[in-house]
């Protein structure tokens, strides 16, 4: 296709190229420069300098018309290799109510046909990508159809590179454009942002949309009835969803939204977070279980009895909108009060906390929390919703260090495709120094669950550490290695994951990073490449010298229920959680735990490495430190303040805990 001596080939699109088309061929024009250093031209099909000239023809053109692409799926593409020319053409979705036009296909097989040279997209920065060199480029002649994606719905971002951190308008797009390369198909940002890359799938994903529709700022005062009753008053926290006008107006809502929006698929019927069962009123107890007709019982049944009622009346004026609600913390189990869900209901499965453990196999029966994953799976999939997809938290919401998680990833998405799940969404607080291969590998997966996993992370070491590829290798499979051995629940958001760093892993690990960085020293792309994930590193050294810390300094403090601590001797401690076990306090670690962020702001100026604010609040605000009446200040971090200092996901004795350290 191009070899020294030679004319180069032109690209070639039609007269009247969609915008996808056309981004296509930019991008296969500026890639291929990359790699050969020679200039390919952009032309379009009536130009008459198109003949006798090797050709790039990309979309629908009158030199892809014998193409048969009428049937294929708006995300599948053809790669014809013939003598003197390449074809790549993908299938068409025109726009309808629920459905937005889409054309990626095209743009989907210009980055398989770029893949298959060697280019990566590992990062969203230019110095994240890998673009091998090349003086000729030979290609076997033959076509291939690809097939339709196993997963319809693939989300990362929410528009951009971060979820904490400022972010420019550039790091915005990088993000953007990272996300498409790697084929995921949501969470681009705007509509019209998603034309460019050939539509996008448009999803309200997990919004805890009661408040919004009946806010309590519009409504309580005049509408007290339409709120929860709670010992015998309204409270405007949550809402009296058994009154029919409460549903009428959900329902009123959703569909005013969707004709305003008829590009939507679907819109959120989801409660307030962690909400949905304080009402006492008849009306509400009669949409819970019979067996248990009291508030809060089977907080499933009441969201499920009111998902399905504004369903049904969604679909008579607005048949294509899916009505979409979580599978999530108090109403994760299915309802056992409904036996079969409305066609447009579309479920989406939140694994969190004790819903799921990233050390094991999903299938590992002998594993808790995974099996009562599937089974959750399985009892929704048994009431015939219109569609199945996760909200998953694999990011780092509760740990911003190293995610070792690829492993899981693998084993997960293999097992969700076989479970009828069709689609994903990944909320973002991805730390990209610690995190970033993990969070690359997940776009990998969800796009092609059968990939080589081994081949691939052996690509990844090798393109983006160049000569550390051996340590960095050695270091990060040891990390899934050490993940797969944790004694200790590893779950949503990555907590937990701080018990996995003893001194003795740390030691370990410290010696392959010494190694890797020995050898770029004085390449300056694999030393920013390698930055990031040495920040990760220190961040799980320094973790590790506080818990040890905390052991050594501490005093053993008691974790009990709230309706236990009165039992307490007045001088212990009284951390205001639920929770068994015991915790060290220690106020040397908290002030170690003041300076560890003021280190990892230190470190997170000029790359992305954690997803985390750059401007120091005040010092008081440095720490969250669950006291009575107490919670402190850097929401940024999440749980991990409280997981380190009080380990309050762990119902265990921390003089157990922290044996190794």
């Amino acid at each position: 296709m191009i070899a020294p001596g030679e004319a180069a080939p032109v690209i070639v699109i039609g007269k009247n190229a969609s915008e996808a088309e056309r981004y296509a061929a930019d991008e296969m024009s500026v890639h291929l420069e990359l790699i050969t250093g020679r200039r390919i031209e952009i032309l379009h099909d009536q130009q008459k300098s198109i003949d006798n000239v090797k050709v790039i023809a990309l979309g629908q053109s009158k030199l892809t018309d014998d193409e048969s692409i009428a049937e294929l799926n708006v995300e599948q593409y053809v790669i014809d290799i013939q003598p003197q020319r390449l074809v790549i053409v993908g299938g068409r979705r025109p726009a309808s109510p629920g459905r937005p036009a889409r054309d990626s296909g095209t743009l989907y097989g210009v980055y398989e046909f770029l893949e298959s040279l060697g280019v990566r997209w590992y990062r969203p920065e230019p110095w994240g990508a890998h673009i091998p060199k090349m003086t000729e480029i030979k290609l076997p002649e033959g076509k291939t159809i690809s097939s339709i994606p196993p997963f319809q719905t693939r989300s990362t971002m929410g528009g951009g590179m971060s979820y904490s951190r400022e972010e420019t308008r550039k790091d915005i797009e990088l993000a953007q454009i990272w996300a498409v390369r790697n084929r995921t198909n949501s969470g681009y940002g705007s509509p019209s942002i998603g034309v460019r890359f050939g539509g996008m799938e448009q999803h309200e994903t997990g919004r805890h949309n009661w408040p919004y529709l009946i806010p309590a700022s519009e409504y309580f005062e005049e509408h007290p009835e339409y709120f929860a009753l709670v010992d015998g008053e309204r409270v405007p926290y949550d809402h009296c969803v058994g009154n029919p006008e409460v549903q009428r107006i959900f329902a009123k809502k959703l569909i005013a939204r969707a004709k305003a929006n008829p590009e939507l698929s679907s819109l959120s019927v989801e409660p307030s977070d962690a909400r949905g069962g304080a009402c006492q009123c008849d009306l509400c107890l009669a949409l819970d279980e019979p067996r248990n007709p009291r508030a809060g019982g089977r907080v499933s049944n009441r969201v499920s009895r009111l998902g399905n009622l504004v369903a049904q009346m969604v679909a008579q004026e607005a048949p294509w909108l899916e009505v979409q609600w979580l599978a999530y913390s108090n109403h994760t189990a299915a309802p056992s009060n409904v036996d079969k869900l409305q066609p447009n209901a579309q479920i989406m499965l939140c694994p969190i906390n004790g819903w799921d453990d990233w050390r094991k196999p999903l299938l590992d029966k002998s594993n808790r929390h995974n099996a009562l994953f599937v089974q959750m799976a399985k009892d929704w999939a048994a009431l015939e919703p219109a569609g199945l997809t996760t909200f998953l938290y694999y990011n780092g919401y509760g740990w911003p260090g190293p995610l070792p998680i690829t492993r899981t990833l693998a084993d997960r998405m293999r097992n969700y495709r076989e479970l009828g799940i069709r689609g994903h969404y990944l909320p973002a607080a991805v730390s990209w120094g610690p995190a970033g291969l993990d969070f690359y590998m997940y776009t990998r997966l969800v796009w092609n669950p059968d990939l080589d996993i081994d081949a691939e992370l052996d690509l990844y070491y090798q393109n983006y550490y160049g000569d550390a590829a051996q340590p960095m290798k050695a270091y990060h499979e040891r990390l899934m290695m050490a993940l797969k051995d944790n004694p200790y629940h590893v779950f949503s958001g990555g907590r937990g994951m701080h018990m996995l760093f003893t001194p003795k892993l740390v030691k370990e690990l410290g010696g392959y990073m010494d190694k890797a960085q020995a050898l770029v020293m004085g390449k300056s792309l694999y030393e920013r490449r390698l930055y990031g994930v040495w920040a990760g590193y220190d961040f799980s050294r320094r973790i590790s010298e506080l818990l040890a810390l905390k052991k050594r300094t501490g005093t053993v403090s008691v974790k009990v229920s709230e309706d236990k601590q009165s039992e307490l001797p007045p001088d212990l401690a009284r951390p205001a959680f639920v929770g068994g076990g015991s915790y060290y306090q220690s106020a040397e670690a908290e002030e170690a735990y003041r300076d560890l962020v003021r280190w990892m702001r230190s470190v997170n100026q000029d790359d992305p490495v954690f997803d985390m604010k750059n401007k120091p609040q005040d010092d008081a605000a440095e720490i969250i430190y669950a006291k009575r009446g107490q919670n402190f200040g850097a929401p940024f971090l999440h749980y991990l303040p409280s997981d380190v200092l009080i380990g309050l996901h762990q119902s265990m004795r921390e003089e157990d805990l922290l044996k190794d350290f």
